[in-house]
């Protein structure tokens, strides 16, 4: 939040879970984009966030300069980061201050490999000092590779998608449904706030079974509540497969207004 420039960041949740460090940490990053902010060159480059375009943000000082770059998409990607707008400073040497675990990021002058769904930080001059590393962000991990598989889903009624196939023989399979208007936008669904709100997880009811048995199928999106999505993201762990049989999957969105639903498939491997 604070990487795109905002002066009010909001923290949900209850604050007597974050304990010293968490807040030492959280201290260390805003005391970092305060700097930039005071300046008023925090600036944005690339798709716009929700579409699947890696994009970011970046700020400078004399000092040096701060990207936070993400790729949303479903590929190993390597990001050209923009020059600077405001007294051109050489790009220098820098390094990855802040990365999500599991796959490595490469940075090459201005250039950066990132996993899939991974974000980073990068600092150059001043900001590639050590005392900038904010370290990895250990409860999210990257696969380290990817590979799409040729499936086919079919409408099966109002809100509701289905696919049948043979599952891989290793890794984790992982799937992904994107929710649309019928004109192609992306639509968004409200789980309902408290006390009467559902979790996601019952929105958006993503299942598989082999042989009519149920396959567990893990997802994160089930612990919020009242947010609203356009998507839904589940893996399966192809060690609770059956091997050579074929594996059925379904996914139903209790979205009231029309919809169209985009379903995929990838194998990765952590």
């Amino acid at each position: 939040m604070m990487a795109r420039g905002g002066w009010v960041n909001t923290v949900h949740g209850n604050l007597e879970l974050i304990q010293g460090s968490d807040a030492t940490w959280m201290a260390r990053a805003q005391k970092l984009f305060f700097e930039l902010q005071s300046l008023g060159r925090i600036h944005t480059f690339g798709g716009i966030p929700g579409d699947v375009e890696p994009y970011g943000f970046f700020g400078l000082t004399t000092r040096g300069s701060v990207y936070v770059v993400m790729n949303p998409t479903q590929t190993v990607t390597t990001v050209t980061l923009p020059p600077l707008r405001f007294n051109e400073l050489a790009v220098g040497v820098g390094r990855i201050q802040f990365r999500d675990a599991g796959f490595v990021p490469k940075l090459v002058g201005d250039r950066i490999t990132l996993g899939p769904g991974q974000m980073a930080m990068v600092g150059y001059g001043a900001y590639a000092a050590s005392n900038y590393d904010f370290g990895v962000q250990n409860d999210v991990v990257i696969p380290r590779s990817i590979n799409p598989l040729p499936i086919d889903f079919h409408r099966s009624g109002a809100g509701s998608i289905e696919a049948a196939f043979y599952s891989p023989a290793h890794g984790t399979l992982r799937i992904i449904v994107q929710e649309m208007t019928p004109e192609g936008y992306i639509r968004r669904t409200w789980a309902g706030g408290p006390p009467n709100g559902e979790n996601m997880g019952k929105v958006f009811a993503l299942s598989a079974s082999q042989q009519d048995k149920p396959v567990p199928v893990h997802i994160d999106y089930d612990k919020i509540v009242w947010s609203g999505m356009s998507w839904a993201l589940g893996e399966i762990d192809t060690k609770d497969l059956s091997s050579g049989q074929p594996l059925s999957l379904r996914f139903h969105s209790s979205e009231k207004e029309p919809i169209t639903l985009k379903g995929s498939a990838y194998v990765v491997e952590y």
